[in-house]
């Protein structure tokens, strides 16, 4: 008890100690608000962090048969993997959902239409609508061939496709680096734009700072 009471007293000398030097220091500098006062490191921190929320993913848009679902499914989930949003009205849309102008936004807003052809494709009531809005909007195409013995449609003659039924594993392996590095010559681009917008956002700032402190 007796080494506990001396332990109690020296706490007390101790705690009182760190009191009396925290009441002698000086009052601190008050904290500038945050806003066009900011420390400009700070605001080109966090506006750094808010611009690159804003560079979108590289969006690519599959247009399949209903049939070919299992595919189509194989595919979306190998593209994900660049960090690619990848749009399949299977799973991109919710019970309920207006498909036709849900579907003509998707590709609106897409950077590559991916068209998986085949027989069942072709019979489609859907694939030729998309293969039109997406030549309409002028989308970068990649037709992917099922399998052989089907030619594409008019507003793809001429065009080069990817044969997938000739050897799955490279054409997959193909169109995956593909996308990847499409998808990161995206984000360096769009970054670069934000950065330079945040540089202008930020010059702007330290112009007015400079105003109202002289």
């Amino acid at each position: 008890p007796g080494h506990q009471s001396r332990g109690n007293e020296d706490n007390r000398q101790g705690w009182h100690e760190t009191m009396t030097t925290l009441s002698n220091r000086p009052a601190a500098r008050p904290v500038r608000p945050i806003g066009r006062h900011c420390d400009g490191v700070f605001l080109q921190t966090r506006l750094t962090h808010t611009l690159t929320e804003f560079v979108m993913a590289f969006s690519v848009f599959i247009s399949y048969s209903t049939k070919d679902l299992a595919r189509a499914r194989d595919i979306r989930r190998l593209l994900m993997k660049t960090g690619s949003q990848v749009f399949l009205a299977e799973y991109s849309l919710a019970p309920g959902s207006e498909l036709t102008p849900s579907i003509l936004k998707a590709i609106k807003g897409c950077d590559l239409f991916l068209l998986l052809w085949s027989t069942n494709a072709k019979s489609s009531e859907w694939v030729p609508q998309e293969i039109g809005a997406a030549r309409a909007h002028t989308k970068p195409v990649i037709p992917v061939m099922l399998h052989e013995g089907i030619e594409l449609p008019g507003f793809l003659k001429g065009m080069k496709y990817l044969p997938l039924y000739k050897d799955p594993n490279r054409a997959l392996a193909w169109l995956q680096r593909n996308v990847f590095r499409q998808a990161q010559r995206k984000q360096q681009r769009d970054g670069l734009a934000w950065m330079g917008i945040g540089a202008v956002v930020i010059w702007l700032l330290n112009r007015d700072r400079r105003d109202d402190d002289a």
